[in-house]
């Protein structure tokens, strides 16, 4: 006993502490370490260095000798590993390493609590320790053939989080989670295929529910099904998606009755994801009665959006149809596309002639080889012009990859030429026509741009020079960008020749004829809306400092390019535009000459405002004055500007242009020259709405302003159109702002003209969903008390959606309680409504966790929402992952089970899981 109190004394000093459980490996000693020195008790804290930039996390010497003991007395190990509460991430990879040495008897007993341990500590900010020992131990569990519990591993390893911008990750890196389904998964799908499947749906749903739009993941985000040259693992969601396909796929083959229930279910989702995953999987598989459905359903030869996975399908099984099924689908390609209108148009001609000939395409060997369909061999002569222009049939487009142009020129060459040099030698160097595998002017355009961006010196100077007919003009487009990227490096040079340089090509020569290469050499067109973009990077440049008179001329340029320039025009917008929905009205915008000038005079007009308090003796504009040298043009342009793409610029700078004066934009509104009421100008509102909606956060005056405009995007919500409105997109913008404007008591969903109250009676079940969620990360947020008015207003909305709505809407009350201060018994009316509605367990969790925190105060009615839980259509799936947390609740219930009551509920619950098979629960039974 001495000696050991000589031994604690001596361990009080760091030296020696460090020293003994460096070395020590004994399990007799635990003891004495965990009761008398308490040396687990203590963790050395993360400390910040540099000035907060980095994190440093102390080695904590205990956590090492319990690695080498967790062996031998894994019960120990493992009491004190549950106890610790730390943020030091290399303290808790030690107890995750001391985790994984455990005996594979210890880890198989005690799995739910090893998988809860890791499930928390993933959830920490930084992981990078615990990411090799959690897959460790997942590959553990597999090798030792611990299927369920290697299940449960993987529906944590399977949480994603979404970071802005860069998409949705997993919380373990990528290139782990990728070696599990590379490697470990087929094993894992191959013992449990029904448990993997319901996992990884779940996972996907979320990650859809986090976006929560029907749309998401389409065929823009994932051409393909199959793995092809079409698609990349960009994130967690495509990788999420392969191993669902694959479980599906080993489904099918050992449990074929089970696969056509999930097949059939897929088939009626809302989002087409879930459809082509159908598709493909019947295709693959021999479920002739499907694929015949599928194939003779006239609709799917029309969509678009399942058209490759349909198109397979029609290519490798249309030879199990019944000869009289054939004829009719070779019929219905012969009548060519539905609602098309002006059939006699030339070009919609020959649309029609390619959509015929790509389906043609994809029976054509049927059509060659059997003689009961002779009648119809014709067509593939008549379409054999069109057959040789479609390289991918069953795509509708194929993306290649593609190098860019290339330069006969070396970045050494140019850095040997002075800018004279350069444009003698541009001239000189290719000769009509050219070879553009050999090199480009746009090859050597992109290389001097690079080089002008690092060096801007020498070509600013020189820029007037490069005014000279015989210089292809996307010359002229890269010195001007790469003077642009050299203003947004914060480099400084001579403005003067340059602006001499931009003034000049308003006078521009007539385009190039000749078209030599797939950029066409440039087009002066394209150096108009370079020199807008220019000046735009310039005045949003504050380090960088002009006189006025530079000011002047950069404004001057911007109006003559927004008053003469010709882009775009009329037929380009109907033709590429939103007019014809290949991309929004302020995308459009940006992408057009006029509308890059409007944006570029829209930041000068700011930049002017800024620099005013700068000028010595001058101090801020007044009030009302900021706009005076812009607001005449601005005003006429709503008049003169025929393009609702250029202007949606007002809607997308419209808290700016309040700023720099009030009484100007309520005036515009009041005219409705700004969001204009008139029939006749609904396109321009529709672009207003979208420049607004889509760009900017919510404020409290503009709300105010604009209450009428919000209550027209309500009503132009995009229901359920199989073509959305142009404004359709932005719907979740709206949401947000109306969530945000009742948040802050601008509208109160208890009185008659509330604007939520509205949209909540006329948008589809997907924007409701998202609104509900928006509330969520609010409660999130402020952490609301009973009492507080934040939760009493969120009561009242919980109350009159409860009362309206009886869809999926419901079921995302479910993620606000984990902020509801509020015991059971006081909601219990408002949360038995979305038990119905709680599908694969989405927002399962957090019921049963709310259930578990009241189980004891509230007891009756907490056993009664578990039973309402336990009669859900999907409860067998949903309990599957969470009967750690459903025995909790019933084990804290038998507490009471002296009252009948209680009894009989608890009875009943258990009752019920034994019918779904769970019958380890039968010892919970009261007689």
């Amino acid at each position: 006993m001495k000696n050991l109190d000589n031994l604690a004394l001596l361990l009080s000093k760091p030296e020696y502490f460090e020293y003994f459980f460096k070395k020590l490996d004994r399990p007799d000693f635990f003891d004495w370490i965990n009761n008398k020195i308490r040396a687990f008790d203590s963790i050395p804290e993360p400390i910040l260095i540099d000035d907060g930039q980095y994190t440093q996390f102390p080695i904590w010497w205990p956590g090492k000798y319990l690695v080498k003991v967790a062996g031998r007395i894994p019960d120990k190990v493992f009491a004190v590993v549950k106890k610790i509460e730390t943020d030091n991430i290399s303290a808790l990879a030690d107890c995750a390493q001391a985790i994984l040495n455990m005996s594979p008897e210890f880890l198989k007993e005690n799995a739910a609590e090893v998988v809860s341990l890791f499930d928390k500590w993933l959830d920490l900010e930084h992981t990078v320790y615990i990411n090799d020992v959690a897959t460790n131990l997942f590959k553990k569990y597999l090798n030792l053939e611990f299927f369920d519990e290697t299940c449960m591993f993987l529906n944590i390893l399977s949480k994603t989080k979404l970071l802005k911008p860069r998409g949705v990750h997993f919380r373990i890196e990528m290139y782990y989670y990728t070696d599990l389904v590379d490697k470990y998964m087929p094993k894992l799908i191959e013992n449990r295929p029904i448990e993997v499947l319901y996992i990884i749906e779940n996972r996907f749903r979320k990650v859809l529910q986090s976006h929560n739009n029907k749309t998401q993941y389409s065929t823009f985000h994932r051409s393909t099904v199959e793995n092809s040259s079409q698609t990349w693992r960009h994130n967690a969601k495509d990788l999420l998606f392969e191993v669902l396909r694959d479980t599906i796929q080993t489904v099918t083959k050992l449990k074929p009755e089970e696969s056509k229930k999930i097949i059939a279910r897929y088939l009626t989702e809302k989002r087409t994801i879930f459809e082509r995953l159908a598709i493909h999987i019947v295709r693959t598989s021999e479920l002739n009665d499907i694929i015949i459905d599928i194939i003779t359903n006239k609709e799917n030869l029309y969509r678009t959006d399942i058209y490759h996975e349909f198109a397979l399908l029609i290519k490798e099984r249309f030879g199990i149809l019944e000869l009289e099924e054939k004829k009719r689908f070779i019929t219905w390609i012969i009548e060519g596309p539905e609602d098309v209108e002006n059939k006699n148009d030339p070009k919609t001609q020959q649309h029609i002639r390619f959509w015929q000939a790509r389906r043609f395409l994809l029976i054509e060997e049927y059509l060659r080889q059997d003689d009961a369909l002779e009648e119809f061999k014709d067509m593939l002569n008549e379409y054999k012009d069109v057959f040789t222009r479609i390289d991918h049939p069953d795509l509708l487009s194929y993306t290649q990859t593609f190098a860019g142009p290339r330069s006969p020129l070396t970045e050494k060459q140019l850095a040997t030429m002075t800018p004279e040099q350069f444009i003698d030698w541009a001239k000189n160097k290719f000769p009509t026509p050219y070879d553009p595998i050999e090199g480009s002017p746009e090859g050597v355009a992109r290389m001097l741009e690079g080089f002008i961006k690092q060096n801007p010196h020498p070509y600013a100077q020189n820029a007037e020079k490069f005014l000279d007919e015989d210089l292809w003009p996307t010359y002229l487009s890269g010195l001007i960008r790469g003077l642009e990227n050299a203003i947004k490096d914060g480099k400084v040079f001579d403005l003067e020749p340059v602006l001499a340089f931009i003034e000049d090509p308003l006078k521009f020569h007539s385009e190039p004829e000749a078209k030599y290469d797939y950029f066409e050499v440039g087009k002066y067109t394209w150096l108009r809306r370079t020199i807008a973009s220019f000046i735009e990077s310039l005045v949003r440049k504050d380090e960088f400092t002009f006189a006025e008179d530079i000011m002047n001329r950069t404004q001057e340029v911007l109006v003559e390019l927004i008053e003469k320039d010709e882009d775009p025009t009329p037929e380009s917008e109907q033709k590429d535009g939103p007019e014809a929905n290949n991309m929004d009205y302020v995308t459009y915008c940006m992408n057009s000459n006029r509308g890059q000038a409007m944006v570029a005079l829209m930041h000068h007009a700011l930049r002017r405002a800024r620099m005013r308090s700068k000028e010595k003796g001058k101090g801020p504009f007044p009030p009302g004055e900021r706009m005076d040298m812009y607001k005449p043009f601005f005003t006429n342009r709503f008049n003169l500007e025929k393009s609702p793409s250029v202007q949606s610029s007002y809607g997308q700078f419209l808290p700016h242009l309040y700023y720099l004066d009030q009484n100007w934009i309520k005036q515009m509104i009041e005219e409705g020259k700004l969001f204009p009421k008139s029939k006749g100008r609904v396109k321009y509102w529709d672009a207003h709405w979208q420049g607004y909606i889509g760009f900017n956060r919510f404020y409290n005056q503009i709300y105010e302003l604009l209450k009428g405009e919000y209550t027209k995007a309500i009503k132009n919500l995009s229901v359920s159109e199989k073509k959305e409105k142009q404004y359709g997109h932005y719907d979740e913008n709206l949401t947000r702002h109306l969530i945000t404007a009742f948040w802050r008591k601008l509208d109160d969903i208890q009185k008659g003209d509330s604007g939520l109250k509205r949209f909540f009676g006329v948008a589809p079940t997907e924007c409701r969903e998202r609104a509900i969620w928006f509330m969520a990360e609010a409660l999130e947020e402020v952490k609301p008390t009973k009492e507080s008015e934040e939760w009493q207003r969120s009561k009242a909305l919980w109350e009159d959606r409860v009362k309206h709505a009886q869809d999926a809407e419901l079921a995302n009350f479910g993620e606000w309680l984990k902020n509801c201060p509020e015991d059971l018994d006081d909601i219990v009316h408002l949360l038995k409504p979305i038990i119905p509605h709680l599908q694969y367990g989405l927002q399962s969790e957090e019921v049963l966790n709310y259930i578990n925190k009241c189980i004891e105060s509230c007891t009756k009615n907490a056993l009664s929402l578990l039973n309402d839980y336990l009669k859900m259509e999907q409860a067998n799936q949903s309990v599957l992952f969470r009967q750690e947390l459903i025995k909790e609740i019933l084990a804290k219930a038998h507490q009471y089970k002296d009252k009948p009551e209680i009894v009989k509920e608890i009875n009943e619950a258990v009752n019920r899981l034994g019918q779904m098979g769970y019958y380890d629960f039968g010892n919970l039974l009261v007689e």
